[in-house]
């Protein structure tokens, strides 16, 4: 097997992924080629980040200017007690670099704002939104609007996952989700009690890397324009569009 843009390690690291057949050599290549922003090293951010990785993107950027908390440890197990006072974005670079040498990280330890998103995304393909709040979600939302980059959205509420894709292909948005109330007045089972907080943080971050690479590799059933529900603790799934028509379950 041969590649011009694989090297050899590479092609022996990823050899059971080229196997794939939604993989292959021109897959683990365009994984390679992909530039893709996380926004919010926590949680979710940080297992997203740990995946994309090992998975092979070529260009990870990580966006966060939080610092690593006691109280946050639990779901995030990427950082340690060692760790504690020191900036994530800073932090996550080391650690994944210790263990994925080849993947090249970006860090932009800076709050995002209205003010500097447009700049930092339009350097990337795609937008992992791994923040927690409604105005994270809006200035990702509106910046990746304008600089017209696909926007992986996720959200935990109560143990439920919620995942999404905006600006892919349609008009669908963050904002229209927002104004649906879906998150308000959803069909989503009720969760029952998640055994450990890292359980939902390690699926929701692993859900956030399946949704952008099936993005990269144009694996079909991207979720644009629907939100998949899934609950932890029973497992239970529904996807809906947008408006909190069941679509299925």
């Amino acid at each position: 097997m041969e590649s011009e843009f694989l090297n050899s390690r590479e092609l022996r690291i990823f050899r059971h992924q080229i196997d794939l057949p939604s993989v292959g050599l021109q897959g683990q290549e365009k994984i390679k080629k992909s530039k893709v922003l996380i926004v919010g090293a926590g949680g979710k951010g940080a297992f997203a980040l740990q995946n994309l990785a090992a998975a092979g993107i070529g260009s990870i950027g990580i966006c966060d200017n939080q610092i690593v908390e006691e109280t946050t440890l639990p779901r995030q197990s990427l950082y340690g007690h060692g760790d504690l006072g020191k900036q994530k974005a800073i932090l996550s670079r080391q650690k994944i670099q210790e263990n994925n040498p080849i993947a090249h990280v970006d860090v932009h330890n800076i709050f995002l704002s209205e003010n500097n998103s447009i700049p930092i995304l339009s350097k990337y393909d795609l937008i992992a939104d791994a923040t927690n709040s409604h105005e994270a979600h809006a200035i990702i939302d509106k910046a990746a609007q304008e600089a017209k980059k696909p926007v992986v959205f996720c959200e935990i509420q109560n143990a439920v996952v919620f995942i999404s894709v905006f600006h892919f292909a349609g008009e669908h948005s963050y904002r229209m989700l927002s104004d649906a109330s879906l998150r308000r007045h959803n069909p989503a089972p009720v969760s029952s009690p998640v055994p450990a907080e890292v359980i939902q943080y390690s699926l929701a971050g692993s859900l956030i890397a399946n949704e952008v690479l099936k993005i990269v590799l144009g694996i079909p059933g991207i979720l644009q324009g629907r939100v998949l529900q899934f609950d932890v603790a029973s497992f239970q799934m529904i996807i809906c569009d947008l408006q909190g028509n069941v679509i299925r379950s």
